[in-house]
This record gives structure tokens, sequence and C-alpha cells, in this order.
């Protein structure tokens, strides 16, 4: 693609000097079973932090805003 967009001539090589430590023991292998538990916690938390702030703004709902606005802007508020 670079070739193509003029970005460089193609006569270069680039390579990439990474190194990432691999860890294959076969307790971190990541099974069907084991990502569809990671799912399911992932979404218990979701829901979990959902329920948490709708109970905060019931909690709130009554309160004033803690927001402070100049008066002409607080006047075109609904």
């Amino acid at each position: 693609m670079c070739i193509k967009l003029d970005l460089i001539e193609g006569n270069t090589l680039f390579a990439d000097g990474s190194k990432l430590r691999a860890n294959a023991s076969i307790k971190n292998e990541w099974t069907k079973d084991r990502c569809e538990k990671a799912l399911k916690k992932a979404d218990e938390n979701i829901d979990r932090i959902i329920k948490e702030c709708e109970d905060m703004d019931l909690e709130e709902k009554d309160q004033p805003s803690l927001i402070r606005m100049r008066k002409e802007l607080s006047i075109r508020m609904p």
C-alpha cells in the first residue's frame, strides 16, 4: 500500500525489532469455556455499573444541580 501511495519506493526493507515475551502454558490457554465465563463476568459487571448509575440518578433526582451557570444561560435552559 505504501508503494502504491508513493510513500516509499520499494527498494528498502523495514523490519520491526519488537520482542514480546510469550507464555504458552496450559493455564494461560483460552478455551471456549474460559472465554464464555469471561464474557459472562464482563456482562455482569456492565449490568452492575448501569444499575449503580441508575440508583444514583434516582437518589440525586430532587437535588439541585452542582453546575453553576451564568444567569443568561440558565434562563434558556428548559
